[in-house]
C-alpha cells in the first residue's frame, strides 16, 4: 500500500473524484499521480470530527459541478486528530469552497490505480 500517511501523498494541486458530506464525516476520493509509472492513483480520505464548517464563494452551477480540485489545504499536522482548512476549486470557471475542521481523526485508503 503506497497510501497510508497524509504525507504520503502531495495534497496540492490535487484531482478530486467525488466528494461525501454526511452527519460527522467528510469524505474525499483522489486521485494522485505515479511520476515512476505515468498513472493516476486512487486513495480515499475521510475526515470524522465534532464540528466542520463549509464556506461557498458563488454560485455553483451543475453544469460543472462535477468537476474538483483540491487547492491549498492547510492542516496543522499529518498524525493523530488534525485540524484546519481545505480549499477546492468546484466547476469551471472554478468556484472555491472551503471546508475547516477541528480535532478531527482521519483514515486514509489506497484504492490502487484508476482506471
Amino acid at each position: 500500500m503506497k497510501y497510508q500517511r497524509l504525507s504520503d501523498i502531495q495534497w496540492h494541486d490535487l484531482h478530486v473524484e467525488s466528494i461525501r458530506i454526511s452527519a460527522g464525516s467528510v469524505e474525499l476520493h483522489v486521485c494522485p499521480y505515479d511520476e515512476a509509472l505515468a498513472r493516476h492513483d486512487t486513495a480515499r480520505l475521510k475526515l470524522t470530527g465534532p464540528r466542520f464548517e463549509f464556506d461557498i464563494v458563488g454560485p455553483v452551477s451543475t453544469a460543472g459541478a462535477d468537476e474538483f480540485e483540491l487547492y491549498a489545504p492547510e492542516i496543522d499536522s499529518t498524525e493523530g486528530p488534525i485540524s484546519g482548512r481545505i480549499v477546492l476549486l468546484i466547476g469551471d470557471p472554478a468556484v472555491p469552497c472551503s471546508i475547516m475542521f477541528q480535532g478531527a481523526s482521519w483514515t486514509l485508503v489506497d484504492e490502487g490505480h484508476s482506471a
